[in-house]
């Protein structure tokens, strides 16, 4: 199972994807830019602000890998066979 995420804008050591129990929590995080002099704005677009989504698992379901391309956050999820 693949979950995508539209993450362009950050690097991958701005984003964390972190396993808990049975949730899945993506975050990725953005300094603040208010330091380089831009106080005011008219639109900030997604590139411009951290966000956090969580997924629920199924039973059993593992994090296989986690990569990034081209603007994409892919998880990608295994679930072990029964023993």
């Amino acid at each position: 199972i693949r979950i995508s995420l539209a993450v362009a804008g950050f690097s991958p050591d701005q984003l964390s994807v972190t396993l808990e129990g049975r949730q899945l929590t993506i975050a990725g995080r953005r300094e603040t830019e208010t330091a380089q002099g831009e106080g005011a704005f008219l639109h900030r677009g997604i590139a411009a602000r951290g966000f956090t989504r969580a997924f629920v698992l199924a039973d059993g379901m593992e994090v296989q890998s986690a990569t990034v391309e081209h603007g994409l956050l892919h998880v990608d999820l295994i679930q072990p066979p029964a023993t």
